[in-house]
């Protein structure tokens, strides 16, 4: 009877543990609408549009599981439809009726990157994370580098 009461002893704070609640942060799909061009090579640049977007520090890009450099997140004429949402109560993540119509027609997003030199060639998936969430499943096809191209490696080859 007294190892029952001991391995209670023990077990007891454990269970207070579970009771702790857990905080919770907003999150959310992203829209990818569109990669342009839609097919480039390692090395080249392409401009990711879609919503909600973020900044560089918090955002990554990857392109057939391999990162892409971003150069740059950029949200072009975004501050009317930043301003609606905060004063309407929306979130990036939340649908906001009454702000719609400001963010569609002014608000641009977009991401720019370089494909990764290794990025497999052929049909892949280009995904983003960033704060808000994970925008996944945008079609990219990597194409072969051209013959000559500098693959940036260090020992000589190309």
């Amino acid at each position: 009877m007294a190892s029952r009461w001991a391995l209670f002893a023990l077990l007891a704070p454990l269970s207070a543990c579970a009771a702790t609640a857990v905080p919770t942060s907003l999150r959310c799909d992203l829209s990818l609408a569109s990669a342009t061009p839609a097919a480039a090579a390692p090395g080249e640049a392409v401009v990711i549009a879609g919503t909600p977007f973020t900044t560089a520090f918090d955002t990554v890009v990857l392109l057939g599981g391999l990162p892409a450099e971003i150069s740059l997140v950029d949200r072009t004429s975004c501050d009317a439809c930043d301003t609606c949402r905060a004063e309407s109560s929306c979130t990036g993540c939340s649908d906001c009726d009454a702000c719609d119509a400001t963010c569609t027609d002014t608000c641009a997003e977009t991401i720019t990157i370089t494909v990764p030199v290794g990025a497999p060639v052929g049909a892949t998936t280009l995904t983003v994370r960033n704060a808000h969430g994970e925008g996944r499943g945008l079609a990219f096809e990597v194409l072969p580098s051209a013959p000559g191209d500098d693959t940036g490696a260090s020992d000589g080859s190309r």
